[in-house]
């Protein structure tokens, strides 16, 4: 039967994270873990996978189609900046 609830120490090794780097997790604002519950730090699973999965991040070798406009449109933004400067001296 799989746990409900995981102590510190579960957690610390589950993350594989040194103990202090744990406890700055685990005390960070958003952390799920139990209130009410003094000298000891307890998770609860379904929240600490919830926790796990809306804090990972996913990097993509290739951009996105989104990022490449994103890239194209502030390369031109960028170049019609140098062509106004550019005109700007010309005309100075």
């Amino acid at each position: 039967m799989e746990d409900l609830i995981y102590n510190f120490d579960e957690v610390q090794a589950m993350l594989k994270v040194s103990p202090a780097t744990a406890y700055k997790i685990v005390l960070s604002e958003g952390f799920p873990r139990l209130k009410g519950v003094t000298g000891r730090i307890l998770v609860p699973a379904a929240a600490f996978r919830r926790w796990v999965d809306d804090n990972t991040i996913y990097i993509t070798k290739v951009p996105t189609e989104k990022t490449r406009d994103a890239l194209s449109d502030a390369v031109a933004q960028a170049q019609e900046t140098i062509d106004h400067i550019s005109s700007l001296v010309q005309n100075n």
